[in-house]
């Protein structure tokens, strides 16, 4: 499918949410799965998804070979939900859609969720190190 044409399917999200802010066209380079997955989290969360800044496909900032470089992870976190991060959580995984699925208390202002769709499955929870 041709990419302007994927986007006019994704109801929640444009593809200038997911762009590093250094090249605003980047966002169409997100992968088509995880893009229609999120689409999905939103609707049926009923709650929007704040992609973070360099949270989509990005050119640095991450670990070392990031799938955020090739357009393959997203970080955000949920506005406006009174749902703790364990409900979310349970959401997210009854969901069974993505591979990598991590959690990141200490974010500011707001701790939120890195996905991603890696081959197999990993899920973590990120403190910063003491």
């Amino acid at each position: 499918m041709e990419p302007n044409r994927f986007w006019e399917t994704i109801k929640f999200f444009k593809y200038q949410e997911f762009s590093d802010p250094e090249d605003p066209e980047s966002g169409l380079q997100m992968n088509h799965l995880l893009v229609t997955y999120l689409d999905e989290l939103r609707k049926i969360s009923g709650h929007p998804i704040i992609v973070h800044q360099n949270g989509g496909f990005s050119f640095k900032g991450h670990e070392k070979n990031s799938l955020h470089y090739v357009g393959q992870a997203c970080d955000f976190h949920f506005r406006n939900w009174i749902l703790g991060p364990r409900e979310q959580m349970k959401i997210i995984l009854g969901m069974g859609r993505f591979g990598g699925v991590g959690f990141y208390p200490e974010w500011k202002p707001v701790w939120g969720f890195h996905l991603d769709v890696r081959p197999g499955f990993q899920i973590w929870v990120k403190r910063k190190e003491k």
